[in-house]
């Protein structure tokens, strides 16, 4: 005896596989129409007061790109942040699982020793990197499908050093993370004019929170200047453990440090107007650049900072070479775009240098004193 499916039954199968097609169709659309990018970002060790807030701007810039209407319609899809807590060991094989699954298009990642671990990959044309938080020279091989915004550390160093030095000063201490104490930093504490006999190093381990040893070489050294060449939390517990009394009369400068939490320790500890620190953004709070202004607006009641700026600024500067492109914003295509890359971006002028290659050759000095922050050349 034959068994019938009620109608009923057999119509509601239809819907129920016709639906799930009609979804299925719908989901492949719509991820035609989305632009996918990742970042791999510490926020959980030694980099995790710049992450949080570098996230923060990320997710800020696409939120705003995206309302009003994306890139020629397509929206910006922040599919990952890897958390890789500023681990090589950890950053590269997540790059290679991403590279496993196609061409990734990675903006702003963060360290300079994580974004070295996969620069083979960079070299083959197996991903784009815009924009990543470092200026270390390991990452600059002048390779097309990376692209910089920050200019180069040693750049960057010598102009610090020669400011430093042009101030009468005559015995330094760098404190800097061990693997970045290398022969070219060597090299440009001598262009700088600084003598083997007028500085010392104060090296100590990446993500290490015990600064007892490099306290008692600053007490013995009595330096004129402290040169932290270092993280914010690094520069933090460090200081924190030197004491008030061995910073009384010293001058610090630094590279990158305006982290809000960094420069309300330093006013707890009064001295913050001993502190020159060079920034690879304008300042956040009181530029009168329309980007800055733009970003500000985003931020609503929130503090503005130098680190959501930063990849507040990559996003956008993101959008502004995938709008040059005709067809499928792509790894490939974004590399080909940036090298005819010369733009106003809210009053920052951004043109493509194949040396690096990089796209900003000037920082910001923040001199301590409240006000703006002095546009610098690096060359």
């Amino acid at each position: 005896m034959k068994k019938f499916v009620p109608i009923s039954l057999a119509v509601a199968a239809f819907l129920f596989v016709g639906t799930r097609w009609l979804r299925s169709q719908g989901d492949a659309a719509a991820a035609q129409q989305e632009i996918k990018i990742y970042s791999m970002i510490d926020q959980s060790a030694g980099l995790a007061s710049e992450g949080k807030r570098m996230v923060e701007g990320l997710n800020l810039a696409i939120k705003n790109i995206n309302k009003a209407g994306g890139i020629k319609g397509k929206k910006i899809k922040l599919v990952e942040v890897f958390d890789d807590s500023y681990d090589p060991a950890k950053t590269k094989p997540f790059v290679n699982k991403l590279i496993a699954e196609g061409k990734p298009i990675i903006i702003s990642p963060l360290g300079s020793p994580t974004t070295a671990s996969y620069m083979d990959a960079i070299k083959d044309k197996k991903l784009f990197v815009l924009a990543p938080f470092s200026g270390s020279p390991a990452i600059r091989k002048e390779h097309p499908h990376i692209v910089h915004m920050m200019p180069d550390y040693n750049a960057m160093e010598l102009v610090l050093f020669k400011l430093a030095k042009g101030q009468g000063l005559n015995k330094f201490a760098f404190f800097a993370q061990g693997d970045e104490v290398t022969e070219g930093v060597k090299k440009i504490i001598a262009d700088a004019g600084i003598k083997a006999d007028e500085h010392i190093f104060v090296p100590y381990e990446r993500n290490t929170t015990d600064f007892s040893k490099q306290k008692k070489q600053i007490e013995e050294y009595k330096p004129q200047a402290i040169i932290l060449l270092t993280t914010v939390a690094a520069a933090t517990a460090f200081l924190r453990q030197l004491g008030a009394e061995n910073l009384v009369g010293k001058k610090l400068f630094s590279i990158q440090l305006g982290d809000t939490k960094f420069k309300q320790f330093l006013g707890q500890q009064g001295i913050e107007k001993q502190v020159t620190d060079m920034q690879s953004v304008p300042n956040p709070e009181k530029s009168d650049l329309a980007l800055v202004k733009e970003y500000r607006e985003a931020m609503g009641t929130k503090k503005p900072d130098p680190f959501s700026f930063w990849t507040y600024w990559a996003v956008k500067l993101f959008e502004a070479i995938a709008k040059t492109i005709d067809g499928e914003v792509t790894a490939d295509s974004l590399a080909e775009a940036a090298k005819k890359l010369d733009v106003d971006l809210g009053g920052i002028k951004m043109k493509y240098d194949a040396k690096g290659p990089n796209l900003m050759p000037f920082v910001f000095m923040d001199d301590g004193q409240g006000g703006d922050w002095k546009m610098t050349e690096v060359k």
